[in-house]
């Protein structure tokens, strides 16, 4: 079973983006994420969401 929740490792890997981009857009509030206690936690289908997103916004020109 797939978990629906990733850390920030995991999003950073699943990007393919360096872990201090992955914590800047998490700083920044330009990716949604929770955080308990210290660590940062996202929904793999929020992510897809908000990178489709990102897409439309600037389609051919790349989203990050």
């Amino acid at each position: 079973m797939e978990r629906s929740k990733i850390t920030i490792k995991e999003f950073s890997e699943y990007m393919g983006i360096s872990i201090d981009l992955a914590y800047k857009l998490c700083r920044e509030r330009e990716v949604p994420h929770v955080r308990i206690g210290r660590r940062i936690l996202l929904d793999k289908n929020s992510v897809d969401r908000w990178f489709q997103g990102k897409e439309k916004m600037h389609p051919g020109e790349g989203a990050l």
